[in-house]
């Protein structure tokens, strides 16, 4: 893929992003060749960041990004129930708020 090469030469220090659904400690998007664009910028980031707003949890798309503990934090919006900002903690996942 013509994005993956260019994204080969890069290297950034940090990397945010977003995914459409997290689930089970995995972040989803139902696309494919943007799970690799973002699979690769991932590799080429010193630190990686996911942001999710409270309504893409618990739910799933067709492919698999990355387990939510491979990202430096999730930052979320207030919307996420405290029980499950636990659940995700207790999976090694550092979880951020976003006011």
């Amino acid at each position: 893929m013509l994005c993956e090469a260019s994204l080969a030469a890069l290297h950034a220090d940090l990397y945010f992003t977003s995914t459409t659904a997290a689930s089970n400690g995995i972040a989803y998007h139902p696309e494919q060749q943007i799970v690799s664009a973002k699979q690769a910028m991932m590799a080429r980031a010193g630190r990686q960041y996911l942001l999710l707003d409270h309504t893409k949890f618990g739910k799933t798309a067709l492919h698999q990004v990355a387990r939510l503990s491979e990202f430096e934090a999730v930052i979320v919006d207030g919307g996420l129930p405290e029980a499950q900002m636990a659940e995700l903690r207790q999976m090694g996942v550092r979880v951020e708020v976003a006011e």
